[in-house]
């Protein structure tokens, strides 16, 4: 995300702890800029989240400006997960560290609180933020609560930001989330048994093939934000799937109670036009 420089008073980072600008690998360098001047007016961060706003054109009361975050795991020693790409104060976009693309996203900022549509505008992920350390704690739903800690990146440029792979077919940033490419499925989770590829001719129709090479099926599909209508074997299948691109996976309602959840892979050195899974051995 593209360098900033915002400003803030000695006073305001005493009382707020400056989000990302007084913790860390910045600490000690921020706090002896601020108490070697009472009058000092600017502080440098690398790390750039503040709720006193920014000279370059961030508003008061709003922690992320236009710029890119690296979001840890958990802590800042904890493992990098994905980016968060803002063109502004309300929208953006994430992208995974590993390439294999993220989802676009509105927001509004409230202080410490910030209300995420990630995907869709119905979707509401609360956000709550600790400017003491520079974590945000997501709110996801159903249970799902994890934490990052953000790491401003000020030689990254917003405008033009991507990371490896995302042009190769990966689960998209925008609608569709699908395109042509070969994605492998995992069972419940990312951890669990690979148990088929779907491979995408396009945004419309493509095949599943089991891993153990015995075959699949051909389906058609409708691709609707975090929504896909697939047709599986013929046009009189209706299987919906939802998505979570939070951590891309996809719970797939077969009918008759039959609901099943799959965690994706993106396979970038598969080839959709000649996969065969029987012949990876």
């Amino acid at each position: 995300m593209k360098r900033k420089t915002f400003v803030t008073i000695a006073a305001v980072c005493a009382a707020f702890a400056v989000f990302a600008g007084c913790n860390g690998s910045n600490t000690a360098s921020t706090s002896t800029t601020a108490n070697s001047a009472a009058a000092t007016t600017a502080v440098e961060t690398t790390t750039g989240m503040s709720d006193s706003g920014n000279e370059n054109g961030g508003v008061a009361g709003n922690l992320f400006f236009k710029g890119v975050w690296l979001a840890h795991k958990d802590s800042h020693d904890g493992e990098p997960v994905q980016y968060f790409v803002f063109n502004d104060e309300t929208s953006g976009h994430t992208d995974r560290v590993d390439g294999t693309g993220g989802v676009s996203f509105s927001c509004e900022q409230n202080g410490t609180e910030i209300m995420f549509h990630f995907g869709s505008a119905d979707d509401n992920t609360k956000a709550t933020f600790d400017l003491g350390d520079s974590t945000g704690t997501f709110d996801y739903g159903d249970g799902n609560v994890v934490t990052y800690a953000f790491e401003y990146m000020p030689d990254l440029d917003p405008d033009t930001f991507e990371t490896a792979g995302e042009d190769q077919g990966d689960m998209s940033v925008t609608a569709p989330i699908f395109e042509n490419g070969v994605w492998l499925a995992h069972k419940d989770s990312h951890d669990g048994e690979p148990v088929q590829y779907f491979v995408f001719n396009d945004e419309t129709s493509g095949h599943t093939d089991r891993v153990d090479g015995t075959g699949g099926v051909p389906f058609s599909c409708e691709q609707n934000g975090t929504e896909i209508m697939f047709h599986f074997g013929s046009a009189d299948d209706n299987t919906k799937a939802t998505f979570d691109l939070g951590d891309s996976t996809g719970t797939f309602d077969y009918g008759d109670g039959n609901v099943v959840t799959y965690a994706f892979e993106y396979m970038p050195d598969l080839d959709p036009d000649t996969f065969d899974a029987s012949a990876l051995g």
